[in-house]
């Protein structure tokens, strides 16, 4: 079975978009429980028991011969219920490793490696956002070294491929389908196509209101938040502009690694760059006087 490594800093905005995707591929998810990198099924089946996912959905995958049976806990704790015994049969070609934020293991470090990552300064202001903290600019002069930190570090394994949550949000159909190739697993467009859609936001939103209209108590007992939709360039809002000291030192923090994953320098400077490129090319056309 092919083991596949998921590395990314947190509030990236790719985790529970992706492994929403592998469960409609019946994709197996396990994750670190332990800082050797030895994986934990338990810890799987935590990952599969999001909002969006209940036990009685999953009667809609048909049976896989050959491929062994996993155990779905309950989605909404507390709600036994809710648990019917149903089973979802995973894929037995390809497993994907969560490693939970951290960086891979000495006995991981030559699996592939799905790493995923984000504007910086998006991905800081949702961080202080979820955690409420107290002072943008303090938060930032002490998490964005952690953030340049791990993503230098992911650039040193020898078999990655980076994922943008800016590509995801572009086209998700073409952001999956890479994913998967990178993981020499095949499909089917049709799949994935389905796969996107039954991991869209809106459906996903449907979902989850019905469910806690059914389980009020939902809302006090899930552990991981209400699922948000993720934005690109949210640094950019005129709620947040008044942020801007922060961000300019994060860019000029992250710039240089940030290039090194791909982003353009419009990307990273924004309208500073893309008025520069308009003017060199208006002086360099065959019409410039």
């Amino acid at each position: 079975m092919k083991k596949v490594c998921f590395v990314t800093f947190p509030f990236s905005g790719l985790c529970d978009w992706f492994f929403n995707c592998c469960i409609e591929l019946k994709i197996i998810l396990v994750g670190n429980d332990y800082y050797d990198g030895s994986e934990s099924h338990n810890a799987a089946n935590n990952k599969f028991l999001f909002k969006q996912k209940v036990d009685h959905l999953f009667d809609e995958y048909e049976v896989i011969k050959s491929v062994g049976h996993v155990r779905l806990s309950a989605v909404f704790h507390g709600r036994k219920e809710i648990n019917t015994n149903n089973r979802f049969l995973f894929r037995n070609d390809v497993k994907l490793i969560d490693t939970n934020h951290e960086l891979l293991s000495i006995k991981q470090r030559d699996f592939k490696a799905i790493v995923g990552i984000r504007d910086p300064r998006d991905q800081m202001l949702s961080m202080f956002n979820a955690w409420k903290a107290e002072d943008f600019n303090s938060f930032c002069h002490k998490k964005i070294y952690d953030w340049i930190w791990f993503y230098e570090k992911c650039l040193q394994y020898p078999n990655i491929k980076i994922f943008k949550f800016e590509d995801r949000k572009k086209d998700e159909f073409k952001f999956l389908k890479e994913i998967v190739k990178f993981m020499s697993v095949d499909f089917a467009d049709d799949e994935l196509r389905q796969a996107v859609l039954n991991s869209s936001f809106e459906k996903m939103k449907q979902l989850q209101d019905e469910m806690i209209n059914k389980y009020p108590e939902y809302l006090k007992s899930f552990q991981g938040g209400i699922i948000k939709s993720g934005v690109v360039s949210q640094y950019l809002l005129e709620k947040n502009r008044h942020y801007k000291k922060a961000f300019d030192f994060i860019i000029k923090k992250t710039a240089t690694l940030m290039k090194k994953y791909g982003y353009t320098e419009e990307q990273i400077y924004g309208d500073k760059v893309s008025n520069m490129l308009k003017i060199n090319k208006l002086f360099t056309s065959d019409n410039s006087l």
